[in-house]
């Protein structure tokens, strides 16, 4: 679930939001890796992390969070090995990424996990090798949420009905959600195609602005004089339409692009969550937890498990008072049940997106057009111009053809 509801969705995203920048140096002897610059408002901290790093947290958390929304990371590729960190992978991924951790900040289970602020904070040395270290005797969330086992009480058939519905529903988002992030894609590279074509056209007309090798004799009446100064007034126009068409590109992208990936990651977070409930894996969940009970049972756990007090404490007294109701099944898949209707809840108050995507929309469209339609405008005057100087140079000359 968010963080907050009494809070509107912009305000949660903007107390919350995340800051990544590529650090310009690739580190590594034979296989390069990049590394990011990671700021977060809520701790107001700065940290350096490497994908892995990202990669290690989004595996914990999937294991300590089996029931919930945990969104979709950008995928592990191959070429960020070879690629430069200006290259159009390495932004597109530090994009992703930040959405990927803006959204685990509005999480309200996640926003309060020591997992994620461990990650927005230490800055220490080795920081995967101590994270894995400080975390892996974790057990998972129904083990160690103190009213989790009381889930087989609380589920209803009224409740299992809306969470059957709520997937049906989220199945159909999704799919509208990804195709409208194709077409706004599309969008973005059609400005990009007319801003590279259109300055590459005035460049064309400037190179014969500046030739001269038709002679008064070829060009009786100075028409193509006439031509030429027209052409010249254009080019800077022609150059400013293509910038024109660039900022457009740029806009789309950043600002109503980003926000509808932000709900895409979130349905594919949701979409993997549905995969690992239909796997019906509640016992496999059981095996491993109890195996993480017994090394803390047995004295051999390790982090912050053992190093916080207040966590060892109250884990001993939990499992001795509710050891029997924490290995019931039934109980297990109600809490798995109870979760998934949360989550829903989380996808549709996201939704507030879609308003917020159709408005940037609007309002970029209509205030580019403006300023594309007004460079339009100079173009022709320069034009019609040149259609002037010609008639009257035509007055003067008398074409061959009319002869």
């Amino acid at each position: 679930m968010m963080a907050s509801q009494e809070v509107s969705l912009d305000q949660l995203l903007a107390s919350n939001s995340i800051k990544i920048e590529l650090l310009p140096q690739k580190k590594g002897l034979v296989f390069k890796h990049v590394e990011y610059n990671v700021v977060s408002a809520k701790y107001k901290s700065q940290v350096v992390r490497r994908y892995s790093d990202f990669l290690a947290l989004n595996e914990f958390l999937v294991g300590r969070y089996p029931y919930r929304l945990v969104p979709k990371l950008p995928p592990q590729k191959l070429a960020a090995l070879y690629v430069g960190t200006d290259s159009d992978f390495a932004s597109s991924r530090k994009r992703a990424l930040t959405r990927w951790l803006t959204l685990l900040n509005c999480h309200k289970i996640f926003s309060k996990d020591p997992m994620v602020e461990h990650f927005l904070t230490f800055m220490g040395n080795d920081f995967l090798t101590i994270f894995k270290e400080q975390f892996k005797s974790f057990p998972d969330e129904f083990i160690t949420d103190e009213e989790a086992f009381k889930s087989r009480d609380e589920i209803t058939a009224e409740i299992r009905q809306e969470v059957d519905a709520g997937r049906s529903q989220v199945c159909v988002l999704t799919n509208v959600v990804l195709k409208l992030v194709d077409l706004l894609e599309n969008l973005v590279a059609r400005s990009t195609a007319s801003g590279t074509d259109l300055e590459e056209f005035g460049r064309e007309l400037a190179s014969l602005s500046n030739e001269g090798y038709l002679t008064p004799k070829q060009s009786p009446g100075g028409g193509w004089l006439s031509l030429q100064k027209a052409l010249h007034a254009t080019t800077n126009h022609f150059n400013n339409l293509s910038s024109q068409w660039s900022e457009n590109a740029l806009r789309l992208d950043r600002d109503v692009l980003e926000s509808l990936k932000m709900l895409q990651d979130l349905l594919l977070g949701y979409k993997d969550l549905c995969a690992r409930l239909d796997k019906k894996c509640l016992m496999n969940d059981q095996k491993k937890s109890w195996e993480k009970i017994q090394i803390f049972q047995k004295g051999k756990a390790t982090g912050v498990l053992v190093n916080d007090p207040k966590q060892k404490e109250f884990l001993d007294k939990h499992l001795e008072d509710h050891m029997v109701n924490l290995i019931d099944l039934e109980a297990r898949g109600a809490f798995s049940t109870l979760c998934m209707s949360q989550e829903t809840v989380t996808v549709f108050i996201f939704t507030d997106v879609l308003g917020d995507v159709a408005n940037s929309l609007a309002n970029v469209q209509y205030e580019d057009g403006k300023k594309i339609n007004e460079i339009w405008k100079q173009i022709l005057q320069c034009v019609q111009g040149f259609g002037m100087a010609r008639n009257k140079a035509d007055k003067k000359a008398t074409s061959p053809l009319e002869s």
